[in-house]
């Protein structure tokens, strides 16, 4: 005997909504200019919720697209969206030791939409951000897009001593940069994500000092670079080996 069922009530039939694409071949500028209006919104909306290696660039599409509408739900709605995926791939870089990938990520960040107090704090953020940007970042760029940087600004006040120790940095008061660094170290191994990077990243920040202090010499003196890095002569030679090497 034969049964007729509903399609609709047959599990073999229903859609499949949970799937996730992880390899595009898709040109997505190429593939939203065949679109207009909500129909580009929506399906830039799609492709960021089933395809995480587009989501960010498919969110940061969507959104440029729905400033020129009135919909200010839509724009909360996706900029809610970007503001998740972003916060993730900040973290996701620093895990993969890309610490200037994760530092222009974690500059990206908006402060009117950093509340995600189950993963990531604003004042998470200003540390993260800042210490990856020391580490990686040249004199230019770090004037440009962290001093200079309306937005990261408001981060940077809630931990003054981040500030200041990325302005001793840049004005080459490497003395006190690296003591204001080392006295917030032991805190700094206590943060889960960030404990696994510290000794790197405070590697590279004294080294890229290391090489700041030298780029404007052709000789420089060792007993009054050992004083600016309070450290011996004999100490200061062996680090300068090490770092030619």
């Amino acid at each position: 005997m034969q049964i007729d069922v509903d399609p609709q009530e047959d599990p073999q039939s229903a859609p499949d909504v949970n799937y996730v694409v992880e390899n595009p071949t898709l040109d997505l500028e190429q593939y939203a200019a065949s679109y207009s209006g909500l129909m580009r919104i929506e399906r830039l909306q799609f492709i960021a919720d089933h395809c995480p290696p587009l989501r960010v660039e498919a969110l940061k599409m969507a959104l440029s697209f729905v400033q020129r509408t009135f919909n200010v739900d839509m724009y909360e709605e996706i900029h809610r969206k970007l503001s998740e995926a972003t916060r993730g791939r900040r973290l996701a870089e620093l895990a993969a030791r890309k610490y200037k990938q994760a530092a222009k990520c974690f500059l990206l960040a908006s402060f009117d939409h950093c509340d995600f107090p189950e993963l990531l704090s604003p004042s998470n953020v200003a540390v993260y951000g800042g210490l990856c940007a020391l580490a990686t970042f040249d004199r230019q760029e770090l004037q440009r897009n962290v001093i200079s940087s309306s937005s990261f600004k408001l981060f940077l006040e809630l931990e003054p001593q981040v500030r200041d120790i990325i302005f001793k940095f840049y004005e080459s008061k490497y003395a006190s940069c690296l003591k204001m660094l080392d006295e917030m170290k032991d805190n700094l191994l206590l943060d889960m994500y960030l404990a696994p990077h510290v000794r790197t990243l405070y590697t590279q920040i004294r080294n890229r000092a290391l090489i700041q202090y030298f780029s404007p010499y052709v000789s420089a003196d060792m007993r009054k670079m050992a004083t600016a890095f309070n450290t011996t002569v004999a100490a200061l030679e062996d680090e300068l080996t090490q770092l030619i090497l």
